[in-house]
């Protein structure tokens, strides 16, 4: 991943969307129900810190948490 932790490039999300962490991430994503459809559409608006709101609870859970940490590990 880049150096600066501030900058996500699409070949960034690509790679780290293809291990298995990263999959099982989506999925959660997609199923995550009326938190994603709210933080979709406030972004949709501009809105970016009621997205993140919106998607603070699905970011909190152990599982989510998991899986961010073994992908943290997989990109080194």
């Amino acid at each position: 991943m880049q150096n600066n932790r501030n900058q996500f490039s699409m070949e960034d999300m690509l790679r780290l969307s293809s291990t298995p962490a990263g999959q099982e991430l989506i999925k959660l994503l997609r199923n995550g129900g009326q938190d994603v459809e709210t933080a979709r559409q406030a972004a949709q608006k501009g809105d970016y810190a009621g997205a993140k709101n919106a998607l603070g609870e699905l970011l909190k859970s152990p599982k989510v948490q998991q899986l961010l940490k073994e992908m943290e590990k997989s990109n080194g």
